[in-house]
């Protein structure tokens, strides 16, 4: 009679296949983590309307390595721009039809940095022969 009333002995849990799972969690979750910072580049909005002869153009256009180019065609760089330009104006920004966005993005924050308040960007040429445009 006592066999019948007797409890049957409990089976161990393993624990191997909880450790499989908590590793494929932990997998999962590493590979999908994303730890890149965003952030929001302001740009000047540009004025509407023509633009008047008598306003000054500051114009600069950027290459796909990130060098900044004159409309003249020479190689400057952003604490040259400073010497050049006024920085209570909007500075135009023209890139290469070959520059990448964080090419792009890291120029702007050059000039950002360099003092430059109003940075406007502009859709790039469509002629390569535009002086200082693709050297």
């Amino acid at each position: 009679m006592n066999t019948l009333l007797a409890t049957p002995a409990r089976k161990k849990i393993s624990l191997t296949a909880l450790i499989d799972v908590v590793f494929i969690l932990l997998m999962f979750f590493m590979l999908t983590s994303s730890f890149s910072q965003w952030q929001a580049v302001e740009l000047a909005a540009p004025a509407s309307g023509n633009i008047s002869e008598d306003a000054p153009s500051q114009i600069v256009y950027l290459s796909e390595l990130g060098d900044f180019t004159d409309v003249d065609g020479n190689q400057v760089t952003a604490t040259r721009l400073l010497e050049i330009f006024d920085v209570a104006q909007s500075v135009v920004v023209i890139p290469n039809q070959e520059t990448q966005l964080q090419v792009l993005v890291n120029g702007i924050e050059t000039l950002k940095a360099a003092g430059f308040a109003r940075v406007t960007l502009a859709k790039p040429a469509s002629d390569q022969n535009t002086a200082g445009y693709g050297n």
